[in-house]
């Protein structure tokens, strides 16, 4: 979404026409009136691998984007927090051995990856707002909730743990979160997200044309 904000770096080569795909609805509104051509949303898909492990962490946050944000909530002892980057099979395992997954972004994302990471392999992911993540993170306060999603600031995401360790004893709603957030990361496949890009390149000289 920075590309819209006239003092960044990328934001002048807006001007120039070209098919732009965007990863999310919410870069598409952010760039559309202003970029020179056609303006087209393919969200981000992933794969997943199955992990099996144990749950040995209550609260797992990982904190690689936001080392401060993340020291700040693990005053608790049943927090544990990963403030730098480590292999993606190790983080894996870190998300499958959590049963609240915190994961913190920058505050201002085109998508998120870790966050259907995070709702695939822990048993319920608390993902804060970042603007890019609001087409498929939905709080589990409103129908199809997927996640617990807290606004960006540690008071918020301090009450969102407190209720993800009610929601862990509520076995019901745990299982309607989870099943929520599965169909979401199915929803965002590779195999989905290629299809949607060769459709795209199928009708590139139409798009071209009316751009």
């Amino acid at each position: 979404v920075r590309h819209a904000e006239p003092n960044e770096d990328v934001h002048p080569f807006l001007k120039n026409k070209a098919i732009r795909i965007c990863v999310s609805p919410e870069v598409e509104s952010a760039i559309a009136a202003i970029a020179n051509g056609p303006v087209i949303t393919i969200a981000n898909g992933i794969e997943i691998p199955s992990i099996s492990a144990e749950k040995c962490y209550e609260v797992f946050i990982a904190g690689f984007k936001n080392p401060s944000m993340a020291l700040a909530l693990s005053t608790d002892s049943d927090v544990t927090v990963e403030t730098t980057h480590v292999p993606r099979n190790k983080f894996l395992k870190q998300l499958a051995s959590a049963r609240i997954a915190v994961v913190l972004p920058h505050p201002d994302e085109g998508f998120f990856l870790p966050a259907l990471e995070a709702m695939c392999l822990a048993d319920i992911a608390i993902i804060p707002d970042c603007i890019g993540n609001r087409s498929f993170c939905i709080d589990a306060e409103h129908d199809g909730g997927n996640c617990l999603m807290p606004s960006y600031n540690q008071e918020e995401i301090t009450g969102a743990i407190r209720r993800a360790k009610n929601i862990l004893n509520d076995p019901v709603r745990l299982h309607q979160i989870k099943t929520n957030a599965m169909s979401t990361v199915n929803a965002h496949s590779l195999s989905r997200e290629r299809q949607e890009f060769l459709k795209l390149i199928s009708n590139v000289d139409e798009l071209w044309h009316e751009g």
